[in-house]
């Protein structure tokens, strides 16, 4: 959550906030955890979802804000801002890749907003 933070003008709740005043970012919990990939407790790997919502779907200038959300690259980029690379590491777990985003529309409390949910793979060390 804290590498969304530095992104200008993006919102994160804090998780259970219950509310979410867009542009902002909200990390669903992963639907599944893949134990043991590696020597028996040497890494675990699951894909973390995370929707963005920018305004709301009849607000025109939403689709234009969104646009800079979910390039590849930029200062608004959150795919670059969620990437592991060398002088971006990570110390919570080894690796995360943001390899697609889906945009579309999302309800939230009975509003429909336009957004996207990008979907990273992370790989971590194992609990022992």
């Amino acid at each position: 959550a804290g590498r969304l933070a530095v992104i200008d003008g993006l919102r994160v709740p804090s998780r259970g906030s219950g509310k979410v005043v867009p542009p902002a970012a909200v990390f669903l919990l992963p639907e599944e955890i893949v134990f043991d990939v590696s020597y028996r407790r040497g890494a675990d790997r699951w894909v973390q979802e995370i929707t963005v919502l920018v305004g709301k779907r009849d607000d025109v200038t939403a689709w234009k804000i969104l646009h800079d959300f979910i390039a590849g690259a930029g200062p608004r980029s959150v795919k670059q801002a969620l990437d592991s690379t060398p002088v971006n590491p990570y110390t919570s777990c080894d690796t995360v890749v943001v390899d697609r985003v889906i945009t579309g529309s999302a309800t939230v409390s009975n509003v429909d907003y336009v957004g996207a949910t990008f979907s990273a793979n992370v790989m971590g060390p194992g609990a022992p």
